[in-house]
């Protein structure tokens, strides 16, 4: 990959790996949906789906990636928190699952003290190796 061509990819010169360069990206969007007229049924929608579940939002992630999803709910809360301080947005991403050793490396970082496991195969099991070489539980999910 010649120097011009990573720099285009990320500014900081990290590579494909850098997402914190499309933190703009992210939170635009965010900010987008958020105040966007057209989008009120929506959040009107959301606002009742978070005040039946007393405003947490669990995550458990497949197929991760690099965790733009992930990144996307965060800065999504942060702004929903400034918007609706009324109906408070919890976001808390209980794991997250990818195979790519490159992508679980950057995901660790992204997201630490958050179990990032192998496989999703392996997730129907009670514990389940992951990406750091250890096994945690595996999260069970609420109905």
């Amino acid at each position: 990959m010649t120097p011009s061509l990573i720099k285009q990819l990320c500014p900081q010169r990290q590579g494909f790996a850098c997402l914190s360069c499309y933190r703009s990206e992210i939170s635009g969007f965010v900010t987008d949906f958020l105040l966007d007229p057209r989008l009120a049924q929506l959040r009107f929608h959301m606002r009742g789906t978070l005040q039946k579940h007393g405003g947490h939002l669990r995550i458990g992630s497949l197929f991760s990636g690099w965790g733009v999803l992930e990144m996307t709910v965060r800065e999504l809360e942060r702004q929903w928190n400034q918007v609706f301080p009324d109906q408070p947005l919890h976001a808390d991403v209980k794991f997250l699952c990818e195979r790519d050793r490159r992508k679980q490396a950057y995901l660790m970082t992204r997201f630490s003290g958050i179990p990032v496991f192998q496989d999703v195969a392996d997730l129907a099991k009670k514990k389940a190796p992951t990406a750091d070489g250890s096994a945690a539980d595996v999260p069970e999910a609420r109905k």
